[in-house]
């Protein structure tokens, strides 16, 4: 896939506002994509996970956790793609007024950042985009 680091729709604030999300009561805390990239992905599922940190444990051998805007890049080529689970980026970097750390994730219906602490709470099966070689 390819990204645009520096499109305005890439930004972290502007994904956040995007979603319907209050910006000026978040801040972001992870690397920024700059520039154009070029990058390859799978899709990966985990099981018996509670919360993201337990994801990336969980993920480790399968490929690296890509920055969060890479969600923008994966739902333009996609686009039409039905999801049956949700498509989370494995990138908690996205701090909410609460302090809380949420992930972008996407659906065949929408896009949103979910709370970090709690991917079970729903009962809703995951996929997680990884990063590989």
């Amino acid at each position: 896939m390819i990204i645009d680091g520096s499109a305005p729709w890439n930004d972290p604030m502007l994904m956040l506002r995007a979603d319907g999300y209050n910006p000026q009561k978040w801040y972001f805390r992870g690397k920024q994509v700059v520039g154009v990239q070029k990058r390859k992905f799978k899709l990966e599922t985990v099981q018996g996970c509670s919360n993201l940190k337990e994801v990336l444990e969980s993920l480790t051998d399968k490929g690296k956790a890509p920055e969060g805007q890479w969600r923008e890049s994966f739902a333009e080529k996609y686009r039409l793609m039905s999801l049956q689970e949700q498509l989370g980026i494995p990138d908690a970097s996205w701090i909410d007024e609460y302090e809380d750390a949420h992930f972008p994730y996407l659906t065949n219906l929408r896009s949103g950042f979910h709370w970090a602490d709690d991917i079970r709470r729903g009962g809703e099966d995951w996929l997680w985009l990884i990063e590989i070689e």
